[in-house]
């Protein structure tokens, strides 16, 4: 979100065809995208693959994130994913967070 003219705009395309119709919009919404992700699938499956099965967080987002975005066809912001990841490390009672360390229960 940017603040434009001191109303928030949200970056949605909008294309007109030729008679003046409104086109579908060539942009999907980011959020559309990424709820069709089992997000504790991604977790845990990356958790299980590292040694001992606990990662440090920022490496696990990179990793949870690389592989959501070479299963979308989308394009979405590795930040945006990444906050989502700490979103669901913190929120659910499968992993726990050791200071930089995460780890399945």
């Amino acid at each position: 979100e940017v603040k434009v003219a001191g109303g928030k705009f949200e970056g949605k395309k909008i294309t007109f065809e030729d008679d003046g119709t409104v086109a579908k919009s060539s942009r999907f919404d980011t959020d559309d995208a990424l709820a069709g992700v089992k997000w504790k699938k991604v977790i845990t499956k990356t958790l299980q693959n590292a040694p001992n099965g606990s990662m440090k967080v920022k490496k696990l987002q990179k990793a949870v994130a690389a592989a959501v975005l070479a299963k979308l066809e989308v394009a979405v912001c590795a930040k945006h994913i990444q906050s989502l990841v700490m979103h669901k490390l913190t929120s659910s009672s499968r992993f726990a967070v050791d200071g930089k360390i995460a780890r399945c229960c």
